[in-house]
């Protein structure tokens, strides 16, 4: 339909008017009678001067209907320019209202105030109610620069907020001295003090982090001196695993009859759903979601609700069977949690009977040195 035009002529011989037409060598085309003095047809938009010259002479009235191609969308633009020009200026006013900073928040600090914080941010120039455009590493930088108490900064610009999250210096402690934990529960089997006061002694029974060796010493007064925890202590210490063994297994297995409920929503909102009631004696139960129109603009969901009837079955094994594979599954187990350069002395391997179930269970011995090395 490029370059053409929809013509009217009223006040005329319909069937006269297209003889002229057919005379001239002008091509019409939809042609359309819309009352017994008027006609209706599209030409190409090169014959409308030699149209308008052969129907005027007859007194016809001819109007132009309708504008095809490029023309007929600078029409649409001129009518509509108002439109167009509020929309452009909604865009941009749209676009300049988000580099504006309206807000300015705060994260993290305790002893830092949030005031000197905003102070030296308008130093570098950000301030609420104008335009800032910054690089968050150079601000970043900036801040640490300038405020002695903060360790680490975090800038982001999101809309019209500007968030600064900041982590603060630790307080610097001196004069402090380690003591001497153990790494493992241990059996204390011997301990070397060279420096500091032991809090154990050999035989005795710790848990992990529990302290062996105090970095203090009692001088002649009784009064507790600081210094560094230096010593060795040796203990033995177990890595364990196990493993459990029920004779009797009771599995669940689908019957293959079921029953299913459903619920409509439109959004959030419930429209109806069914409530079928489930006779079954045993059941499983599985929940579905379906989006109908799989995520168009209709949120139309459907979440299922299905029980499935099911029968127990109960399986009998033999320990025996299973205790070779048992033994070795531990053993497998417990060596997985002995740090390498550790070397196993001893080996025990456990069974004992609860009832109808077995537990296997592994114990690895390994020697522990803890000194102020470790």
């Amino acid at each position: 339909m490029k370059n053409k035009i929809r013509i009217n002529v009223s006040n005329c011989s319909p069937t006269t008017v297209l003889n002229l037409l057919y005379a001239n060598g002008i091509i019409a085309k939809d042609i359309s009678r819309t009352s017994a003095t008027s006609v209706e047809f599209t030409i190409y938009k090169k014959m409308h001067a030699n149209l308008l010259g052969i129907l005027n002479e007859k007194c016809y009235n001819v109007s132009v209907v309708k504008n095809y191609g490029i023309q007929s969308v600078f029409d649409y633009i001129i009518k509509r320019l108002g439109v167009v020009v509020g929309v452009f200026i909604v865009i941009a006013s749209a676009i300049i209202f988000s580099k504006f900073t309206f807000y300015i928040n705060v994260m993290g600090n305790n002893s830092v105030p949030t005031d000197s914080i905003i102070e030296c941010i308008a130093s570098y120039g950000i301030k609420k109610g104008k335009i800032n455009t910054f690089e968050t590493d150079k601000l970043e930088k900036y801040i640490i620069e300038n405020i002695q108490d903060i360790s680490l900064v975090s800038v982001t610009s999101v809309g019209n907020t500007i968030t600064i999250n900041v982590k603060e210096k630790l307080p610097q402690i001196t004069n402090t001295y380690s003591s001497i934990t153990a790494p493992y529960n241990m059996l204390i089997t011997s301990i070397d003090v060279i420096s500091g006061t032991p809090s154990v002694k050999v035989g005795d029974i710790v848990k992990k982090g529990d302290v062996l060796i105090n970095p203090y010493y009692l001088d002649h007064n009784g009064t507790k001196l600081q210094c560094e925890a230096i010593g060795k202590v040796v203990g033995d210490t177990w890595f364990c695993a196990s493993s459990n063994f029920e004779e009797n297994i009771v599995e669940s297995v689908r019957t293959g009859k079921k029953l299913t409920n459903s619920e409509y929503y439109l959004g959030t909102k419930k429209l109806f759903a069914t409530n079928k009631h489930c006779s079954f004696d045993s059941f499983e139960i599985e929940y579905k979601k379906e989006n109908l129109f799989n995520g168009l603009f209709i949120p139309l969901n459907i979440n299922y609700t299905i029980y499935y009837e099911v029968q127990f079955i109960t399986t009998h094994r033999e320990f025996a069977d299973y205790e070779d594979i048992l033994k070795q599954e531990t053993y497998n187990k417990a060596s997985k949690c002995v740090p390498e350069g550790f070397e196993i002395i001893e080996n025990n391997t456990t069974v004992n009977k609860v009832g109808n179930n077995y537990v296997v269970s592994t114990y690895l011995k390994s020697v522990v040195e803890v000194n102020n090395a470790n």
